[in-house]
């Protein structure tokens, strides 16, 4: 869906410079949930596309509701 591609590229753009790489090689960045911003989505939107990009392995919750890392390699 559109909506999981745009705050997936919010995620993105939005990243603080903490980076973890993962036993598997892939690179995590956390993020500060509050910083995503997708024109046209509210807060229950965005939260479901962070659900989808959870599943799909994109985006990993910390179980903080403010943070969370985005898979950025």
């Amino acid at each position: 869906m559109m909506i999981n591609r745009a705050v997936y590229e919010s995620l993105m753009q939005v990243y603080e410079g903490c980076q973890t790489t993962h036993q598997d090689g892939s690179v995590w960045a956390m993020v500060y949930i509050p910083n995503i911003s997708v024109k046209g989505a509210n807060q229950h939107q965005i939260a479901g596309a962070l659900s989808v990009l959870e599943k799909q392995g994109h985006y990993m919750s910390t179980g903080d509701k403010y943070f969370g890392q985005v898979r950025i390699k």
